[in-house]
């Protein structure tokens, strides 16, 4: 009975023991885990001032501004798309040298003295274009005015392409970030619960460490899906041509700030 009585501590001490080793063992691997998987990429870092601009919502909160809509993009894109603004200067270029090739050669005078006879003398001078030269080279800027036109109208629809795709990419991170937040909210319920549980005794500690495992993944998953909705949101606002507006939240339409 003795050596039973004494075993029966022995057994308690090795088994708290295991549950303390296994607990440290857990926290050291969601130290790691956080490490691997949370840190954010160089490219995606971004200033404090962004970081309070690009404010995400977390438990559905929604922070007032306008929305904006595909078609409200398409119109920004329109209108301050920079490669666009860049292809529409160059046809104001070019329907500038319709004007010049139609201009005439200026005329040239020259006034000189010497010693001899005559002691002046004076030259005047207008070149005279022949063989239709003054056609073709105003025909050749006015042919220059449509390429012109053409490379507006690609840059257009190339423009209309990657806003399109970079509204729905957006979009998307937008919704996996609103999917992680839920699952990171019902990790968090569980690991309540575990620890309820294990407080009043009906589950051992292990399933607390698990629980406490379950919710730094989920936060980190989380993490993950913050850095790329704000990667996406830079590209969309790269592409729409507003660089200075920041979005803060969205969710199937985005909302610009006030």
């Amino acid at each position: 009975m003795r050596a039973a009585t004494h075993a029966a501590p022995q057994q308690t001490n090795l088994r708290w023991r295991f549950y303390q080793t296994l607990g440290a063992m857990m926290k050291l691997l969601i130290i790691v885990f956080q490490a691997l998987f949370v840190a954010v990429p160089a490219c995606s870092q971004q200033s404090p001032q962004d970081a309070a601009g690009d404010r995400v919502v977390q438990g559905g909160a929604q922070t007032p501004g306008r929305r904006l809509t595909l078609s409200a993009a398409l119109d920004l894109a329109s209108r301050q798309n920079l490669d666009l603004l860049a292809a529409r200067l160059r046809q104001s270029v070019t329907q500038a040298g319709v004007q010049i090739a139609r201009q005439l050669p200026n005329p040239t005078a020259a006034f000189s003295m010497s010693r001899d006879l005559p002691h002046q003398s004076l030259v005047f001078e207008q070149p005279l274009e022949l063989g239709g030269k003054r056609q073709r080279r105003t025909e050749f800027a006015r042919q220059q005015v449509e390429l012109t036109d053409v490379e507006i109208a690609t840059v257009s629809r190339q423009v209309r392409r990657r806003v399109r795709e970079a509204f729905y990419a957006a979009a998307l991170a937008r919704g996996l970030t609103g999917q992680r937040a839920q699952a990171l909210e019902l990790a968090r319920r569980l690991g309540d619960t575990a620890k309820s549980r294990f407080e009043a005794g009906d589950v051992p500690q292990l399933e607390v460490f698990q629980a406490e495992l379950e919710v730094a993944r989920a936060e980190a998953d989380f993490q993950v899906a913050q850095q790329r909705e704000r990667v996406s949101f830079t590209n969309l606002r790269r592409r729409a041509g507003s660089l200075r507006a920041r979005l803060r939240t969205c969710r199937r339409s985005f909302l610009w700030p006030n």
